[in-house]
C-alpha cells in the first residue's frame, strides 16, 4: 500500500499527491488514485517498491527546480 500526503502550500507550487501514486504504482504494477492533497495506491510487485520511490524522488525534485 502506497500514500501520499502534500500539504495545500506545495499543492499551489504545482505538486499533486495524485500525480506521485499514479507515476508509483505503475512501476509496482497496480493502480491508486486520489485527490492533490492525497492519494494511495497499491500492486502486484512490491519487489519494485525502491524504484517507485525513487521515481517519485525524481518527480518532487523536478519540480522543485522548475
Amino acid at each position: 500500500q502506497l500514500m501520499a500526503k502534500i500539504s495545500d502550500d506545495w499543492v499551489q507550487e504545482g505538486f499533486s499527491a495524485h500525480e506521485l501514486i499514479k507515476a508509483a504504482v505503475e512501476i509496482v504494477e497496480g493502480s491508486g488514485g486520489g485527490k492533490p492533497q492525497s492519494a494511495q495506491g497499491g500492486g502486484k510487485a512490491p519487489h519494485k517498491l525502491l524504484d517507485a520511490l525513487e521515481k517519485i524522488k525524481e518527480l518532487i525534485l523536478k519540480k522543485m527546480v522548475l
